[in-house]
């Protein structure tokens, strides 16, 4: 069952970190064993993200881009508003992403990947999806769901995480050159 609480953490998720909060929310699905949305259009080409998981500057103008017709899009929680508005609200960010990348004509999944890339660059928001993800996980439990069984591979070699460090260490050198332009998508999405 998910109460109120439940709902405004995924919004406050989705606000500070859309990709997470995504993933969280397809995560929970899938660990209550919810049957998973199937696209009713597909995409005109599957994204491919590329084998070094470096972002490129036309992904990053294209997350921003997204990122703004999204908060535009995104109705605003008054203070003091009833529970029933802020749950409508809570749950229009939670899709407000998906709807701002079609309108804006983007792959959904890239834009998905794209997010996540930039997520992990940052400390702060890896360390809020990790707490959603918990939190999550602990409301299954909670509500007696057994979670699914996990396919997680053995810890990664050496080589994995100097290839991921390396990958993470590039994509905060790009993602610099946007800082300013991310800091205020920060600062705008917050509720």
């Amino acid at each position: 069952m998910c109460t109120v609480k439940h709902l405004l953490l995924l919004a406050a998720a989705a606000a500070i970190f859309p990709g997470a909060a995504a993933a969280a929310a397809v995560e929970g699905q899938q660990a209550a064993g919810a049957p998973q949305a199937q696209e009713s259009v597909p995409a005109a080409r599957a994204f491919v993200p590329p084998a070094d998981g470096r972002l490129t500057p036309d992904q990053v103008k294209m997350y921003i881009g997204v990122r703004r017709r999204a908060i535009a899009a995104t109705p605003r929680v008054s203070p003091g508003e009833a529970d029933a508005g802020q749950i409508a609200r809570a749950l229009a960010s939670l899709t407000s992403d998906a709807t701002a990348a079609a309108d804006a004509g983007v792959d959904l999944d890239e834009y998905r990947w794209v997010s996540a890339r930039i997520a992990e660059t940052d400390p702060v928001a890896a360390n809020a999806s990790t707490q959603l993800l918990e939190a999550l996980n602990a409301s299954i439990s909670r509500a007696g769901v057994a979670p699914a069984p996990s396919d997680a591979a053995p810890a990664a070699s050496a080589s994995a995480e100097q290839a991921a460090a390396a990958r993470i260490a590039s994509n905060r050198r790009l993602l610099d050159k946007y800082r300013s332009d991310l800091d205020a998508l920060r600062r705008t999405s917050r509720p």
